[in-house]
């Protein structure tokens, strides 16, 4: 019994903090708890997320089956209860999109200000490249693939202006938004993802090591301004990571 009681109210120290980072959908919340909490089961959490409620500790949102905690409640005391940066997410996206859905044979994580315009840089560029083995090899770089990644689930406009920035100097572009956005969010990014040809990957922002990317809009594939594309490849050390 006493444990039946320790699980309670880590599951709802657990739900609380997690809606500290905005609201979210029931089923997000049970996954994230599942997950957090190996001991939990998702009756148990269903039934502690009913009692929040009745407590009117957690409230409904306006967006059907969303939660988030009441306006004017104090959360000076809570810890965040991650640390995660997006930088943490540039190396697992970089294996994503060589070894899940091959869009290329080489990635690495940029970041910052490598590129030095104000077009901005993208946090993860790859190439997919002809095999020094092969006969054919009319276009060596078949691909020049660039990824923006946003942790704020309250960016993804901002994260989309700089996502297409990165279609002039590439073939394929991707925006990686985290999958704890709103729905009504989610439908306005993959709307505008479909019109201007941008891949769309959400991700489960809780866990750098397995973020489950999952692939909404897939990139459309474009020729670059070849200047442009010369003028990042012309940087030795970028092109070094990339062979």
């Amino acid at each position: 019994m006493k444990k039946t009681i320790g699980i309670v109210t880590q599951i709802r120290e657990f739900v609380l903090s997690e809606l500290r980072n905005g609201p979210m959908r029931r089923s997000t919340i049970i996954k994230k708890t599942l997950a957090g909490l190996p001991g939990s089961n998702a009756n148990t959490i269903t039934g502690t997320i009913h009692q929040l409620s009745v407590e009117q500790k957690i409230v409904r949102h306006a967006e059907k089956g969303v939660w988030t905690l009441p306006s004017g409640m104090p959360l000076v005391d809570r810890k965040p209860i991650s640390t995660l940066h997006e930088e943490d997410f540039y190396k697992s996206f970089a294996n994503w999109l060589i070894e899940d859905v091959a869009e290329c044979t080489n990635a690495t994580a940029l970041g910052g200000n490598v590129f030095r315009g104000k077009w901005g840089t993208p946090d993860v560029v790859g190439v997919f490249q002809v095999s020094d083995k092969a006969r054919y090899r009319r276009n060596e770089i078949v691909s020049f693939v660039s990824a923006e990644v946003k942790l704020d689930t309250n960016q993804p406009v901002t994260a989309f202006g700089q996502a297409c920035a990165y279609l002039r100097f590439s073939h394929k572009v991707y925006l990686v938004l985290p999958a704890t956005m709103t729905d009504d969010d989610k439908q306005r990014v993959e709307t505008l993802c479909g019109i201007v040809g941008l891949g769309l990957v959400y991700f489960d922002p809780s866990n750098a090591e397995t973020p489950d990317f999952e692939i909404r809009v897939r990139p459309s594939s474009r020729e670059p301004d070849a200047d442009a594309l010369n003028q990042i490849l012309d940087d030795d050390n970028i092109f070094k990571k990339l062979r």
